[in-house]
């Protein structure tokens, strides 16, 4: 239709801007960098997504953390972060002081 009609007329018809025709999405595929996550993953298990970010800077692809980030959780790379748990001893360990 945009052959025999001009591209304005029809949006205005259709109720839509005609940025939305002209509108091409610039999102590629992420199978290169999906695959480079998770080499880098399995060659450091202890990596969290800000490190495989640098990791993937050091190596030249530059990407965005949050993309990282996003990628690892779809494929269950998230790397379960281990809380430091201080234990402390007791000086008394009956609870009463002699002396």
């Amino acid at each position: 239709m945009a052959a025999e009609y001009p591209v304005r007329l029809l949006c205005e018809r259709l109720a839509c801007a005609p940025t939305s025709y002209y509108y091409r999405s610039e999102g590629g595929d992420d199978t290169e960098l999906r695959e480079l996550i998770e080499q880098i993953a399995l060659e450091f298990p202890c990596y969290g997504y800000r490190r495989i970010t640098v990791e993937l800077r050091r190596r030249g692809v530059v990407a965005n953390h949050k993309r990282v980030l996003r990628m690892m959780r779809e494929e269950n790379l998230v790397v379960q972060v281990k809380r430091y748990v201080r234990t402390t001893v007791r000086l008394w360990p009956l609870g009463c002081r002699n002396g």
